[in-house]
């Protein structure tokens, strides 16, 4: 029986005017494409005549010619069921077993019948649509395997049946195709597959198709990636990746940004993603503390394991986010994993590429930073004599205003010259930021070769860059080499031979200069008149009654210190391919990576912090002290007698890796799909080095050291010295690991897939060291449905992916087994003493995590308008954390499973394309995505109220960094603060706090998170012929964060003449009545304690000074009334760039040039309550300085 049904045709429905009204702008607004494309075609026929299958073609408008006797003469019948299917695809099924071929042109399409006993010679040239030869293309007969490739000219020539057709294919062009009617050289132009990385997602282990990808990923080009030279790769990912906030961004030389991938999954481990180059995990140069890692207050200025790598030898980045996709990384990749792949020669003449970018960054200043000037400074200087308030402790009496009212009662000076001093000091105004930091160059060059043939693709690269700190004697150069080689030594046999190696040296000043320009008072001068350094008592002498300061100036300690980090790194790594059959193939990875690092900070015998252990002033001539004093020195206090001080470490990795596997991969009867891939490693990573600091180190002086020879002379430095040891580390973690993953597809609408890999650690207990990471996927596409075409002019493309598995990570601090530490020899009994450093826990479990992910994919009029959306749910349980246990168990902590900790949220990508011609092209991209972090079931543990503040409790039904603020109350009559929360009973005089719990409850509440749980960017170009502009915008919402400190420090009473204070303290209290206008406290010398300032509390737990708080004065910087919001909206580039035309670059032998300028930084959208400060800064003592902005030139040219 003979059935033919042809789908596909026009549904006419009742459409309301409105909605037919609504069509109409929605077509209008839509822009129009030509469409060269073969156009769909429906069809579903049984047992049906070849003609038949012809007539189908015509209702889509399609031309045939043919002759109908050959035709009728084809008795073969036809079985179809295709929707959106190209005519060739039509055709091929239904000629397939005949001598019929075909050849289509435009909507014209010609049948013949082929002779099989004919054949010819086809002969032509492959170019590319410059115009250039293709060397290296495969050339195959359609239908067979037989077929060749063109030469390093790009001609082919080969014998095939006539009327036969011959394929084109190569990597990263569009497939052409040609029908042989005669032996006429032909020219066969390949056009370039613009969105060729779009269309494959690397995890490292595996390579997908996206129309088969069922996990989370996000893939990134070079050219979204690369930015001007002073951001590192993982600074030029901020904004562009839905779910991944990268943050703590800074201008700071070689600083490394904290990264979260939807969020934080560890409580006390390390919180960063996985780092792959090339499908190799990289390892940190130097292993920190990821207590260290995680905190909000602290920068990694080490680096991490990308800080050698060169961007421009990028070329690519895939960010894998949930479980599916980190699963064959196993327990590394609970934090989520970043796939960096590296450029490869193509076939081709060699190409060698020229880059450069040069950046100008502008130094920070006092504009908006609420400091006050001299005049403001010394003003507060009189008030406090006028008011007859005293300093605390050491009193300055050689600096400031103060100091020149100490010489007018000494007699050193008149009232007429006092004047004229203050004067001086209201006029002084010293710009630091001015002095201490510089307006900026920085540049980098790269110069690489690519290039190969059929059997062999070669890629090098050399990069040097240099990044100008904006502190003085900060700076940064990077070396940097890399190769990647690949050689066809047969159709079976392949390799890739991959090194990359680079040396990183940074130099910073020892002194935190924005700490020191923020916080230092503008009336006092850097130089005394004659040019020479302007130095200020900055504390007292140790024992010497007072008599002796040790004074200090910023320059000086600038000349005599410095600090310096070298770290080379070389990765290498090998993988061999043998295809054992067409669908199976065997591969071999080996890889070593090595690093080293040396770190030198040096303090000269001139320096302050060399005084400080002196206890003198360089020069001083004891001579002029008491023998008392004079013997307290040497046989008490002066540690260093001459000489500085050297701090040096060296720490070296070395890491090796061996993997095994197969890929599989197999289709039957074009249905049914299958592949598995499944293999083993085996990696060693080892931690060497050692820290140690000697004194009386003279480095003017052939960096050498003074030799004590009469050690009785200075029994205080003589002990010292002798605690002076090396201290040694030596970390080796060993892994041996299986894997495995399977897919399967049906007809290219339904893809399952699972993974698997084992982990075993001897961190844990017994019986858990081994887990099975696991997880399982699936993906329906949803557009190839039949039912979906009405809609696929509209919908081009919809699909929904799914998955669900368990991640899983061992922490440093895990350890199952007791761990005793040796301290020193025991004079009396010749045996070194032991402490117990960790209690046993034989218990100990995984921390593992449940994932689960929801997404969606979609394209709506064929590219215009495209996205995803995501949503996950993480719970990670059994969450290490440390207990206080009795002290008779040998400790008092120890380290339990305690707790889960929940992440859930969503995410949401979407690209505009809106205009786009051969002319003028505008696209939009935008990202964002919301995570909710909460802890549950968490064990009790005693906190302080440093805790809470710092953001460093762990919570029931809190998020992480979650921090607490005490209640401000206004002003008393007096200027003073108050405060909520502070008593310990009702109105009826009952006591209703009995406990340090209670009393935090009472005092402290809850202000917000450290870390935004919503973030994004987006971007914006618009292109004209060779001139584009562009813009890119990053996104951080939901964080709060604590103003710098209004006093210095938790005792802070008044300010010494030479510090600074906020301009806030102009509005300050200073008479009855101004509390009801300002916030500010009066200048005060009383130091305020709870029990000072609530004499009716009941108890002692509150009064108590370690319980809630040091002072009120600390209490007011730690106030809610010094918490703002975080939100802020960066624009983080605006860009200029513009390519030469190609006859330009011809007649300047190049193949490109394009030229780019940009501004990095213009400007940053946040809070006024932030009173000057960036929104990113981290707080003041971490070394760093904020986003500033700077002016680039980007140049390239390709040869």
């Amino acid at each position: 029986m003979k059935k033919c049904l042809i789908t596909g045709g026009n549904h006419v429905k009742k459409i309301p005017l409105l909605g037919l009204l609504c069509l109409w702008i929605l077509y209008l607004s839509c822009p129009v494409y030509a469409q060269s494309e073969e156009a769909n075609v429906n069809i579903d026929v049984k047992d049906a005549a070849v003609k038949e299958v012809l007539e189908v073609l015509k209702k889509h408008n399609y031309r045939l010619v043919y002759s109908t006797a050959v035709i009728e003469a084809c008795k073969k019948k036809v079985t179809l069921k295709m929707k959106g299917a190209t005519p060739s695809q039509v055709l091929d099924e239904a000629f397939k077993g005949t001598n019929l071929v075909y050849k289509i042109t435009g909507n014209l399409i010609t049948i013949k019948e082929v002779k099989k006993d004919e054949t010819l010679v086809a002969k032509g040239v492959v170019k590319d649509e410059k115009g250039e030869p293709m060397p290296g293309v495969s050339v195959i007969i359609k239908g067979t395997v037989t077929g060749t490739s063109t030469d390093t000219k790009g001609n082919f020539q080969i014998r095939v049946p006539e009327n036969s057709i011959l394929l084109f294919s190569f990597l990263g062009m569009e497939s052409e195709s040609l029908l042989c009617d005669s032996e006429d050289p032909v020219t066969i132009v390949m056009k370039e597959r613009v969105n060729e990385m779009d269309e494959v997602l690397i995890t490292g282990y595996q390579i997908f198709k996206k129309r088969e990808l069922t996990s989370s990923i996000v893939s990134l080009g070079a050219e979204d990636i690369i930015e001007p030279v002073g951001s590192s790769l993982d600074q030029m990912l901020q904004g562009k990746v839905p779910g991944m906030s990268v943050m703590q961004m800074t201008s700071t030389v070689g600083a490394a940004p904290k990264i979260r991938i939807r969020g934080s999954s560890t409580i006390i481990g390390n919180r960063e993603p996985l780092w792959v180059l090339d499908g190799i995990v990289l390892s940190d140069p130097v292993k920190l503390d990821p207590t260290e890692l995680n905190s909000m207050d602290r920068v990694n200025l080490i680096g991490n394991a990308i800080s050698g790598l060169n961007p421009e030898d990028i070329e690519r980045i895939d960010v894998l986010k949930d479980a599916s996709a980190t699963a064959l990384y196993g327990s590394k990749a609970a934090n989520g994993v970043i796939v960096i792949t590296t450029k490869r020669g193509k076939v081709g003449a060699p190409s060698i590429r020229f880059s450069t970018s040069m950046s100008f960054m502008e130094r920070p200043s006092y504009n908006k930073q609420f400091r006050m000037n001299s005049k403001e400074r010394i003003e507060v200087s009189e008030e406090i004599q006028n008011r007859g308030l005293q300093f605390d402790g050491f009193s300055p009496s050689d600096v400031g205003y103060e100091g020149a009212l100490y010489r007018l009662w000494d007699g050193q000076i008149t009232m007429n010259e006092f004047y004229r001093e203050v004067k001086k000091m209201k006029e002084e105004n010293t710009d630091w930021y001015d002095l201490l930091f510089r307006n900026s160059f920085s540049q980098s060059y790269t110069l690489s070769a690519s290039g190969g043939t059929d059997r062999a693709d070669y890629y090098f690269s050399v990069g040097y860059s240099n990044q100008q700190g904006s502190q003085l004697q900060e700076q940064g150069e990077r070396f940097s080499f890399m190769t990647n080689l690949g050689f066809k030594f047969s159709e079976r046999l392949r390799a890739t031979v991959n090194m990359a190696a680079s040396i990183n040296r940074t130099d910073r000043p020892t002194v935190d200069l924005n700490e020191y320009a923020y916080t230092t008072s503008r009336a006092i001068p850097a130089y005394n008149e004659d040019g020479s350094y302007y130095f200020y008592g900055k504390e007292p002498a140790t024992n010497l009654g007072g008599a002796v300061v040790l004074n200090y100036n910023v320059f000086n300690e600038l000349a005599h210190s410095g600090s310096t980090q070298t770290v080379r790194s070389i990765n290498t790594h090998v993988d061999v391919s043998y295809a054992a059959a067409p669908w199976l193939n065997l591969d071999l990875t080996l890889s070593y990576n090595t690093s080293s690092t040396l770190a030198e900070t040096s303090y000269g015998e001139r320096s302050f912090k060399v005084s400080t252990y002196r206890n003198t002033p360089y020069g001083f001539d004891r001579s002029s002290l008491s023998d008392s004093q004079l013997k307290n020195l040497r046989e008490y206090t002066c540690l260093i007698p001459y000489g500085g001080i050297l701090n040096t470490s060296n720490d070296g990795n070395d890491a090796y890796m061996i993997r095994a596997s197969f890929n599989a991969n197999k289709m039957f009867n074009e249905v049914h799909s299958f592949s598995l891939t499944a293999g083993f490693e085996a990696t060693s990573s080892k931690y060497k080095g050692y820290a140690r600091e000697d004194w009386g180190y003279l480095p003017e002086r052939g960096k050498k050291f003074v030799t004590l020879e009469n050690l009785s002379d200075w029994p205080a430095a003589i002990l010292a010295m002798q605690g002076l040891k090396t201290s040694v580390s030596d970390n080796t973690s060993n892994f041996i690991s299986y894997y495995a993953s399977f897919s399967y597809g049906f007809r290219g609408k339904y893809f399952l897939s699972a993974n698997v890999r084992g982990d075993g650690s001897n961190k844990l207990g017994e019986t858990a060291r081994f887990l099975p990471i696991w997880s399982f996927s699936g993906r329906w596409n949803i557009t190839d449905e039949n039912f979906m075409l009405p809609l696929e002019n509209v919908l081009s493309n919809l699909d929904v992916r799914g998955s669900y598995g368990i991640q899983a990570q061992v922490t440093d601090a895990h350890n199952p087994n007791l761990i005793i530490s040796l301290g020193s020899l025991h004079a009396n009994s010749e045996q070194y003493a032991a402490t117990v450093s960790s209690l046993p826990n034989l218990d100990l479990k995984w921390e593992k995590t449940n994932s689960f992910n929801l997404g969606v994919d979609f394209d709506l009029f064929k590219g215009v308008l495209y996205g995803s959306f995501d949503y996950y749910h993480r719970k990670s349980k059994d969450q290490l954390m440390t207990v206080e246990i009795e002290s008779t168990n040998g400790g008092k902590v120890v380290m339990i499973n305690g707790g889960n900790l929940i992440n859930k949220g969503w995410e949401l990508s979407l690209a505009f394309s809106p205009i786009k011609t051969k002319d003028i092209a505008l696209d939009l991209s935008f990202n964002t995505g919301k995570n909710y972090n909460s802890v549950s079931n968490i064990v009790n543990r005693t906190e302080t109220y440093s805790d809470y503040l710092s953001g460093s409790i762990v919570k029931n039904g809190y998020a992480l960094n979650s921090f607490y603020s005490y209640q401000f109350d206004g002003l008393d009559s007096s200027g003073r603060p108050k405060f909520k929360g502070l008593k310990d009973y009702d109105e009826e005089g009952n006591v209703i706090i009995s406990n340090k719990e209670e009393a935090l409850a009472s005092a402290l509440k809850y202000s917000g998170k450290r870390e935004a749980d919503f973030s994004g960017g987006f971007s914006l170009s618009f292109r004209y012929k060779r001139m584009m502009l562009s813009s890119r915008f990053s996104l951080s919402l939901g964080n709060k964060i604590r103003l710098n400190d209004l006093y210095d420090g938790d005792s802070f009473k008044l300010p010494y003449p030479a510090q600074n204070m906020s301009s806030e303290f102009v509005d300050r209290w200073q008479k009855p009545g101004d509390e009801e206008h300002t916030n500010i406290p009066a200048l005060s010398d009383e130091f305020l304690t709870i029990a000072g300032m609530n004499p009716d509390n009941k108890g002692n737990v509150m009064n108590a000074s370690s319980t809630v708080a040091y002072s009120y004065w600390q209490m007011y910087n730690d106030s809610d009334l010094r918490v703002v919001s975080g939100n802020f909206l960066r624009c983080t580039g605006l860009s200029f760039s513009y390519s030469l035309s190609d006859h330009i670059v011809r007649k300047l032998f190049m193949k490109s040039a394009s030229l780019s300028l940009g501004v990095t930084n213009p400007f940053v959208i946040k809070s006024k309550k932030l009173k000057g400060r960036d929104p990113e800064q981290v707080t003041l003592g971490s070394g760093t300085i904020p986003p500033q902005q700077s002016y680039s030139l980007m140049l390239n040219l390709t040869f």
